[in-house]
């Protein structure tokens, strides 16, 4: 399994990341916008496991494993800035939202004091655009394909079409139902 962190710059992603993985990797007391992700993979302890290892002996016992992956922060309003986030964590099977709540003067909070529903509404709203830019790119590309005469999936075009209508509204699609209706 993969899990993202996700967060506003100065979150405290990377203390959570440390704490999750028993790493040591530097944070950082000043936003950082570059620089590679950190990725910290943990296996899963598991007593049957174990036990199944007493029992047969085999020559290995694998456990599960979770790999962990931290990142630069989001940044209010620079939607360059955060697709380098989306398309880290676009193939993850979870996201964790890191909100921050702590104060520390020595750490730079981007956001002007701690806020964390405000901090929490900002990430959301940055997703929600991130998702808009990805369908208004995928139907500008059916628009050339279409001119140049590949024929649009019409069923896709209208899932698309009513995507980018939810997210028009500020909306997240994980909280649009989507039924067959919307697909045929």
């Amino acid at each position: 399994m993969r899990i993202a962190l996700i967060g506003l710059l100065n979150s405290g992603k990377t203390t959570v990341f440390n704490a999750l993985t028993g790493l040591d990797t530097e944070t950082t007391l000043y936003p950082t916008i570059s620089g590679e992700p950190n990725i910290g993979v943990v296996k899963v302890p598991d007593p049957e496991i174990d036990r199944l290892s007493e029992i047969y002996r085999p020559k290995k016992t694998t456990y599960a494993t979770i790999e962990y992956v931290d990142y630069i922060g989001l940044t209010k309003g620079d939607l360059k800035q955060n697709m380098k986030v989306f398309d880290l964590i676009k193939d993850v099977d979870a996201v964790v939202h890191v909100v921050r709540a702590f104060y520390d003067e020595s750490v730079t909070n981007p956001m002007e004091g701690i806020n964390p529903v405000r901090d929490i509404e900002t990430v959301e709203l940055e997703l929600i655009f991130g998702d808009l830019e990805l369908v208004e790119k995928r139907l500008e590309r059916m628009e050339v394909g279409k001119k140049r005469g590949k024929k649009a999936e019409e069923t896709e075009k209208r899932l698309l079409l009513k995507c980018r209508d939810f997210l028009m509204k500020e909306t997240a699609l994980r909280n649009v139902e989507f039924t067959l209706l919307y697909v045929t």
